[in-house]
């Protein structure tokens, strides 16, 4: 068995605790990314995504809604989403803040060091 020096910490943001993850256990995140419609520049209006181990156990996860342009965006997207004008506005987020926050999540469940 490794010694604890061989494992990463993983915080749990839902319930507030930390645990440890054999650091050769790799991580997986799975991304949502949700559009305003089917064309490439039609903007993002939200991102999701769930950090497990290869054996499912849920480490963290995140959610934004971004702030967008409404004109952008086809209405039927807006509908399928159930996009809410006064409720978006309150809970959306510029877009430059929520890639840094992501990244950040990111890095946090990197196993693969990139330079």
């Amino acid at each position: 068995m490794k010694s604890p020096a061989f494992q990463r910490p993983i915080v749990h943001r839902r319930h507030a605790t930390t645990t440890c993850v054999p650091a050769s256990e790799h991580v997986l995140v799975f991304v949502d990314l949700e559009t305003t419609g089917g064309q490439t520049w039609r903007p993002s209006m939200q991102i999701a995504a769930v950090a497990v181990t290869r054996s499912g156990q849920e480490l963290e996860t995140f959610e934004r809604k971004l702030r967008f342009a409404e004109q952008r965006a086809t209405l039927r997207a807006l509908r399928k989403r159930e996009y809410r004008k006064a409720s978006w506005h309150r809970e959306a987020h510029r877009p430059a803040e929520v890639a840094r926050d992501f990244a950040a999540f990111l890095t946090r469940h990197a196993t693969v060091r990139v330079t």
